[in-house]
């Protein structure tokens, strides 16, 4: 009689393993070099692999870049849509939890985060659109939780979302990211404040 084995591990699931290991090496590589200064070599390198196992999944560094990118995009909004679903419904207690599980992202995934707001003007045309991408999916997300009765204007989501990214930026940038989280109370209010309604928060 013949008996059949299945893979203890499918082949999806080592492809993504591997492209994963790819796409961290890149981020570790962008954060100590910078985008444009690294090659497929540093990358495999920094990855433990092989040129071969590099193309099996990536056609050059720019396409690697760019599933890092949206790797980095997708993360971090699973993030924050996880923490407002476990915040109850309040706006600030949503508002919050969105902000907290932003700023841990971005001192615990600190390569990622440089890489996606710092580092992807360096790269092709459609690597510069992803952090567009990610605030316009903030910015959907903070429309959706705001009080009922929220009379800002229209925009004001997307000056909100816009002056907050800054403000990461420049964590990353003076190279201070694990203090990250300590701007949750500040931001908190900064974000909140447009929405008050004669000095009093409303909730939904």
């Amino acid at each position: 009689m013949t008996i059949t084995t299945r893979p203890l591990v499918s082949r999806e699931l080592i492809a993504r393993y591997q492209r994963e290991r790819f796409t961290r090496a890149i981020a570790e590589a962008c954060l100590e070099s910078g985008y444009s200064a690294i090659t497929v070599a540093d990358i495999v390198a920094a990855a433990r692999s092989s040129r071969n196992t590099f193309y099996e999944h990536f056609s050059s560094k720019d396409a690697a870049f760019f599933a890092l990118l949206e790797q980095a995009k997708d993360d971090l909004l699973q993030r924050v849509d996880a923490a407002c679903a476990e915040a109850g419904t309040g706006f600030t207690e949503r508002v919050d939890a969105a902000l907290a599980a932003a700023l841990e992202w971005v001192a615990t995934e600190t390569a990622f985060a440089k890489a996606l707001l710092i580092d992807a003007p360096a790269g092709p045309e459609r690597c510069f659109l992803v952090p567009w991408e990610l605030i316009d999916g903030l910015v959907l997300r903070l429309r959706s939780i705001l009080p009922v009765d929220a009379s800002a204007p229209e925009t004001t989501a997307e000056l909100v979302v816009g002056a907050v990214t800054s403000i990461v930026k420049e964590v990353l940038v003076t190279g201070e990211p694990s203090r990250a989280p300590e701007l949750l109370p500040s931001l908190s209010t900064f974000v909140r404040l447009p929405y008050l309604a004669e000095g009093k928060q409303s909730e939904p």
